[in-house]
């Protein structure tokens, strides 16, 4: 997955008003999934070849003032063609569908859950 390329040319051979619309995917280099997680206010965070930290430091990409949040509390990490959420030692643990996890695959609409703050899952 990458930029979408669009390119429009004349065809002398169409008259006014007509169109001859063709498209082709094409695979480039670092073309993977891309996703992206969702706060309770609606912003997004997306997801990309770099892990997202979540946790209380404002260094983190996700930074929550829950005071239930370790400062490096979880990480969302490409894996393959997958994202998998890691808890990174938090006091607290982290779930996935209200299940305490280590490490899991993330499916699109997953809730993962950290201290007393959820943030969805959404895969594109």
């Amino acid at each position: 997955m990458g930029p979408v390329l669009v390119e429009l040319t004349a065809d002398a051979g169409l008259g006014a008003g007509q169109f001859r619309v063709s498209a082709s995917i094409e695979e480039t280099t670092g073309g993977g999934a891309v996703g992206s997680l969702v706060l309770a206010d609606g912003q997004r965070i997306g997801l990309g070849d770099e892990p997202v930290c979540i946790g209380r430091l404002p260094e983190c990409e996700v930074p929550l003032t829950d005071p239930n949040v370790s400062r490096r509390h979880a990480e969302v990490r490409r894996q393959g063609a997958d994202f998998v959420v890691v808890d990174l030692g938090s006091t607290n643990g982290t779930r996935v569908n209200g299940a305490g996890v280590r490490e899991q695959r993330l499916a699109d609409g997953d809730e993962i859950s950290v201290g007393n703050t959820s943030l969805r899952f959404e895969a594109s």
